[in-house]
């Protein structure tokens, strides 16, 4: 048993990665902050995609646009007003659904050709990527900086999209949490995370990964989704 755990401790010292993917969750000290995180090796960043969901007939919900056979992961998106009009710039491949920036989301979501992830401080990428979703704020800035400085607004429900330092995609969504708590919280129990993106949240938040199944509880306008045949062989 000691043995086993030294080379597993040497392994995670020396970066290598021993997971194409994994789900976990962490909580607060009280236990009251629940946080589900499904973690993708740098390997696995592709195969990702934006999906509008507004001219279709479902209802709007992670189910509705999940299908087992083909989709590893759903979760909500970014942010729309009452009428599920756009707010913030988006692009989903050869189509721009909206061109205004919105001042106070200071992050960018892009996706190249092959569905790899990145997250953008403040400036739409140049050349504009596939696709790109405006969100934020960024409760980790990029450097491993705490993003939120002071307390405001009522818990709520969260859906966050962060990158480590080692090039790993975090999909984490939370129990109702405040962004300064959460920020925090992300900093003590992971590191490695160089910057955490938020997304829509509250009763947007939902996700569906293997068993781990979160209804949104409003209409959603944005997701994304992770196609199953990305996910490569170990």
């Amino acid at each position: 048993m000691t043995k086993c755990f030294l080379i597993i401790m040497c392994c995670s010292a020396l970066g290598m990665t021993l997971f194409a993917e994994r789900a976990y969750k962490i909580s607060n000290q009280q236990g009251t902050v629940q946080v589900h995180i499904i973690e993708f090796a740098a390997t696995e960043n592709h195969g990702f995609e934006l999906v509008d969901g507004v001219k279709s007939m479902h209802r709007l919900s992670v189910t509705d646009f999940y299908n087992e056979e083909t989709d590893l992961l759903i979760v909500n998106g970014g942010y729309f007003d009452g009428n599920l009009h756009p707010v913030g710039y988006c692009k989903i491949g050869d189509q721009i659904i909206s061109e205004a920036h919105a001042p106070k989301l200071t992050g960018y979501l892009s996706l190249d050709a092959s569905g790899e992830l990145d997250l953008h401080w403040k400036q739409l990428p140049d050349p504009v990527p596939e696709s790109v979703l405006q969100a934020g704020p960024f409760i980790i800035d990029p450097g491993a900086q705490i993003g939120i400085r002071s307390e405001s607004g009522l818990p709520a429900k969260r859906t966050v999209v962060a990158q480590t330092q080692e090039g790993e995609i975090l999909i984490i969504t939370t129990t109702a949490v405040s962004l300064f708590e959460l920020a925090r919280l992300l900093k003590v129990k992971l590191p490695s995370i160089d910057c955490a993106l938020n997304l829509d949240g509250g009763p947007s938040t939902g996700l569906i990964y293997e068993n781990i199944r979160i209804e949104n509880q409003n209409p959603v306008r944005y997701f994304l989704r992770k196609k199953r045949q990305a996910a490569s062989a170990l």
